[in-house]
């Protein structure tokens, strides 16, 4: 199984959890969250529970109900060695709360229309306040891979990284299913 992983394959994911749940149900999506592999061993991720850290491949594979891989098509291995070195630049780094919450908004889920009025406030504060460097102090799980992918001069969706969530990553046209690893 792990044979088939390189360096910068995105990684989705969903459990039973109440947090993954949650996320689903607010994003209309099979996958709550989105993962980059760095090697066979490791990969590097971004959680409410521990912000942008680095973690064994097998503690995310023995975590989740269901994992899928995903692959940048056409990849080069230059360009997935940068994609890999630019992530790290922000390991360490908290998680991004309001941002997860706007890319609920972002997804257009009829879920989230119900809370319209408070996530409009937050979508549109964050748009007027923060500039790129803002946004790179903080990360939800698929901003940080969509935005590692932009530093490395490639781009993965049309949507800038702050607006991404893990079901809208896994619907672009750059990114190719490569297989299930868990189902």
């Amino acid at each position: 199984m792990l044979s088939t992983i390189q360096a910068a394959d995105i990684i989705v994911t969903n459990s039973s959890n109440l947090q993954s749940r949650g996320i689903q149900g607010v994003t209309c999506a099979t996958y709550s969250h989105a993962i980059l592999v760095l090697n066979n061993h490791f990969c590097i991720e971004a959680t409410p529970q521990y912000g942008v850290a680095r973690v064994a491949l097998s503690d995310v594979l023995n975590g989740s109900t269901k994992v899928d891989l995903f692959r940048y098509r056409g990849i080069t291995h230059f360009h997935a060695e940068k994609v890999c070195s630019a992530v790290m630049k922000f390991d360490g780094r908290p998680y991004d709360f309001r941002g997860a919450v706007r890319s609920a908004i972002s997804s257009g889920c009829s879920n989230v229309k119900r809370l319209l009025p408070a996530t409009v406030l937050i979508e549109v504060a964050d748009d007027v306040l923060k500039d790129q460097a803002e946004h790179d102090n903080q990360f939800y799980c698929s901003e940080l891979i969509v935005r590692a992918f932009e530093m490395a001069g490639l781009f993965v969706t049309r949507h800038p990284a702050h607006a991404v969530s893990p079901g809208g990553l896994v619907k672009s046209e750059t990114l190719k299913f490569v297989k299930a690893l868990k189902s």
